[in-house]
């Protein structure tokens, strides 16, 4: 599996330094990277942590997943790599029947 935890529904005020320190308290923290969304309500949006090991990243996703955050609660996730999906196959349509004139 991955790492790479995602973090959703933050609140706006958190900042990167505060998401390591909650984290640093499972385990070692390599990166952080949060992307706030102002068009959503409160302004929520969701952070990248990448933890040292799996395990460590698996024990923050049993300890942090559905705990509160200011009125927030979070949804912690293994960060699984996005895989584009062909488009779904459509059947082609037939060519447009053509009206023939014939002059005399």
């Amino acid at each position: 599996m991955s790492n790479t935890l995602r973090i959703s529904n933050l609140p706006q005020g958190l900042d990167s330094s505060t998401l390591e320190e909650m984290f640093t308290r499972i385990g070692n923290v390599r990166t952080t990277q949060i992307f706030l969304e102002s068009d959503l309500p409160a302004g929520r949006g969701f952070a990248l942590v990448e933890m040292f090991t799996e395990a460590e990243a698996l024990d923050c996703v049993s300890y942090f997943n559905g705990q509160s955050s200011e009125e927030h609660r979070l949804v912690v996730r293994q960060n699984t790599p996005h895989v584009p999906q062909p488009p779904p196959f459509k059947k082609p349509t037939p060519p447009a029947k053509r009206k023939v004139k014939f002059s005399k």
